[in-house]
């Protein structure tokens, strides 16, 4: 169904949503930078799998979505056209 093929985009639950995999997966290595971060709406997303990207960020959040995004942290970057080129 299509929920079942947008359900594995987001990290609902498991070893990898929890932190419960000792550190390696690559969403588990973000959750200290993630928990740092002043910007609500990044921890917020990065629960779900999810990031956001736009100029009102600060730069190191920025950089942090971009960085989630590559290594697989997150499935889902919500951005403007500009960054989508770059991605």
């Amino acid at each position: 169904t299509e929920f079942n093929t947008l359900e594995r985009y987001f990290l609902t639950s498991g070893p990898n949503r929890e932190g419960t995999d000792g550190g390696t997966s690559p969403y588990s290595r973000y959750v200290p930078r993630v928990s740092k971060s002043r910007n609500n709406e990044v921890s917020k997303h990065f629960t779900n799998g999810m990031g956001i990207h736009h100029a009102g960020m600060l730069r190191p959040d920025r950089k942090l979505s971009e960085q989630m995004f590559a290594d697989g942290a997150i499935k889902v970057l919500c951005c403007t056209a500009t960054l989508a080129w770059g991605v």
